[in-house]
């Protein structure tokens, strides 16, 4: 999977020669530390953000209008992987899907603390009426780097899963983007998500008997 993080290396011909010499030695898709340099002048500063907007907004473009596949899934992990690098909180996002599995919006549902997001069920059911969405994928980032879902991520995902069930929604994936080991877990991939739907159908049956 090609990888998209904003890297200041590829403009540096594009920029004044004091500016390149100021923010060569630091890690470029951090710009946070970048923008801390006193060196650097409001205007540049002003340039490198907006580097880092036409960044996300291009790599968002990758995967607007396409249909949820690998190739989609893989345009949309690089995306969050740029916008959440350098975020030392962590933040939820909605992926928005139509009748024809298309992938038409995205928005940002909250930000938690540190170590969790606060990811209300009823938001996120919201959202996709709002939207007119038949089916989301779910993305959050971990700070820590380590991408692992916790065992809150799987009881918030088992219990989104069963409540869009219940409203016609389909819950395709939910990404965890990280830094460590390949820097993604998908819920997918893994053969949770059919888990989680063999679950639900057995207690339909068992209701049902």
């Amino acid at each position: 999977m090609k990888n998209f993080y904003f890297h200041f290396e590829e403009f540096k011909p594009f920029l004044k020669k004091g500016l390149a010499e100021k923010i060569t030695k630091y890690d470029y898709r951090n710009l946070k530390q970048v923008l801390l340099l006193p060196t650097l002048s409001e205007q540049e500063k002003g340039f490198i953000n907006t580097l880092k907007s036409f960044s996300e907004a291009y790599t968002k473009n990758k995967f607007i209008g396409k249909k949820f596949n690998a190739s989609s899934q893989a345009d949309i992990i690089a995306h969050f992987k740029n916008v959440a690098y350098d975020l030392k909180r962590e933040t939820v996002h909605a992926i928005f899907l139509n009748a024809k599995n298309k992938i038409f919006d995205n928005m940002l549902l909250c930000e938690g603390t540190i170590t969790q997001s606060i990811l209300y069920v009823r938001e996120i059911i919201k959202a996709c009426i709002d939207k007119g969405a038949l089916s989301i994928v779910i993305i959050h980032n971990h700070p820590s780097g380590d991408p692992a879902p916790s065992e809150n991520d799987r009881k918030v995902t088992r219990k989104l899963l069963f409540a869009t069930k219940e409203v016609d929604i389909t819950l395709l994936d939910h990404i965890i983007i990280g830094q460590e080991g390949k820097g993604y877990f998908s819920f997918y991939e893994e053969g949770l998500m059919e888990r989680y739907n063999g679950t639900y159908r057995s207690l339909l049956e068992n209701q049902e008997l």
